[in-house]
């Protein structure tokens, strides 16, 4: 039951956001589809996952739109955000993922503060995605 709550939500609001991300023509056809941006503020991400490495294999996650503001590599030493990468990836079907590696570990502090405040305003997306 609640699964199907979750989806039902999921729907609407996908719904609500789709005059975002649709140009349609005056009759209502589809003209023009434009991927809707999620930035995933977490632990970085794994590239060597199935289903990201789908994701970059069909162009909604790219290398360029993955970053580490903690220094050294995005790749995801938790879990945490390989795994909330792949979710998007499954519900949010026209979405193009930025994954941002803000966090080094499980601790939120004045640093990460400062990393979080630091993509937000050097990123361009439509959503955001942060778990904290």
């Amino acid at each position: 039951m609640k699964t199907s709550f979750f989806f039902d939500k999921l729907e609407k609001f996908k719904f609500s956001f789709a005059h975002h991300t649709q140009e349609l023509d005056r009759s209502g056809r589809l003209i023009k589809k434009q991927r809707v941006r999620i930035a995933i503020l977490d632990t970085g991400i794994d590239k060597r996952k199935g289903g990201i490495r789908g994701g970059f294999f069909n162009g909604r996650l790219r290398d360029d739109l993955c970053y580490s503001w903690v220094g050294g590599s995005v790749h995801d030493e938790n879990g945490h955000g390989t795994n909330t990468t792949n979710l998007l990836l499954n519900v949010a079907l026209d979405a193009e993922i930025c994954v941002a590696k803000v966090f080094a570990g499980n601790d939120f502090g004045t640093q990460e503060a400062r990393n979080v405040a630091d993509v937000c305003a050097s990123c361009i997306f439509n959503l955001l995605q942060c778990h904290f």
